[in-house]
């Protein structure tokens, strides 16, 4: 599973927004990242309520095996899913400790980083060394990759981030976001045709890939 979310509540009264790391809304239209809504009501409440017992057995799997790794792991993304940040971090930065060469961990660690919620600002110097260091034991993912691109893409370094999604794209075609910002990239050039051809063939690819 890709946790790329941090749950928070929004202006909304009914429900829970969980923001992806695709910040392509948001650098586009300079407003929030790209949101699922999930209904905070009676489904809302079974998700969060699953999640919870989920945790609370993890819990209980540490009690008997502190050092258990997929304990851990999992039980840092049950925490991050329910909104409980700080649990999460250091069900992961424990699984570190005892695991420097956690690809996943350190990932999930740079997914935590480059998460925005209130009242946890964007670190995107703390999520970039986390995303490096998984890269660095895993060379066979692309998503650290991706992630580093969106960062140098945040941080307004285009040709670092077009470097990054090359290199996704050249080892993971079928990569539907390195593609799509790639496009984003061309228009950000004012290359408005290169980078609609580039938006229209993938999105013609990835649904013939869908039938």
């Amino acid at each position: 599973l890709e946790f790329r979310r941090v749950l928070f509540r929004s202006a909304m009264d009914d429900h829970v927004v969980a923001p992806r790391a695709e910040l392509l809304a948001s650098l586009v239209a300079q407003t929030s990242p790209v949101a699922v809504l999930i209904p905070s009501s009676a489904d809302g409440k079974e998700i969060a309520g699953r999640l919870a017992e989920a945790a609370e057995e993890y819990v209980r799997a540490l009690a008997l095996d502190p050092g258990h790794h997929d304990a851990l792991y999992y039980l840092g993304n049950m925490q991050f899913d329910l909104g409980n940040l700080a649990s999460a971090e250091r069900a992961w930065r424990r699984l570190v400790e005892i695991d420097p060469t956690s690809a996943r961990a350190h990932s999930q660690l740079g997914t935590l980083y480059f998460c925005v919620g209130d009242p946890k600002p964007l670190e995107p110097e703390r999520a970039a060394a986390e995303f490096q260091r998984a890269l660095a034991i895993n060379r066979e993912e692309t998503g650290p990759l991706l992630h580093l691109g969106e960062i140098a893409l945040i941080q307004g370094d285009l040709a670092k981030a077009r470097e990054y999604f090359d290199a996704v794209a050249g080892s993971h075609y079928s990569s539907v976001e390195a593609h799509f910002y790639a496009g984003y990239l061309e228009w950000k050039a004012g290359n408005v045709t290169q980078a609609s051809e580039l938006l229209a063939a993938r999105s013609e690819e990835h649904t013939s890939e869908l039938q």
